[in-house]
């Protein structure tokens, strides 16, 4: 039923949909499970602190998404990000929801979101606030 709605809504002319931001806000609301079941198979939830620095020490990249459910721009720039994660392989992606993780927002602080930490062999090396998937991409090129 999904794809038939994704399908349905992607092959209208973008012209004549007023508020593709709605119709995507409807489809987060009545499908979130199946779509962070989707999300999950690329980008990995993380909800430990321990569990986020243990990542971040073994991984040569690593990519953090702060976001909030409630937030627009992150729901708009997600399944760039989960298109971004499954061409970079080398390079590990997760996600944090700040309303849910408040010990990894006190370690990570963020002011904005959508927030994106760049950590490369444990260590700090960029960061970036805004829903910008080509900056986003740029950091990771520049980095992997």
């Amino acid at each position: 039923f999904l794809y038939f709605i994704v399908i349905k809504v992607t092959t209208q002319s973008l012209t004549k949909i007023k508020n593709i931001t709605y119709i995507h806000h409807l489809l987060i609301k009545h499908f979130h499970g199946l779509l962070s079941t989707y999300t999950a198979m690329s980008v990995r939830h993380i909800s430990s602190i321990s569990e986020l620095n243990t990542l971040i020490s073994k991984s040569n990249l690593t990519v953090v998404d702060f976001f909030a459910t409630w937030c627009g721009p992150c729901q708009m720039i997600s399944p760039m990000i989960e298109q971004l994660a499954a061409s970079k392989t080398n390079v590990t992606f997760v996600k944090v929801d700040v309303d849910h993780s408040p010990d990894i927002t006190r370690q990570y602080p963020v002011r904005a979101m959508p927030t994106f930490y760049f950590f490369k062999n444990g260590n700090k090396v960029d960061q970036f606030e805004g829903a910008d998937i080509n900056s986003v991409r740029s950091i990771v090129d520049r980095h992997a």
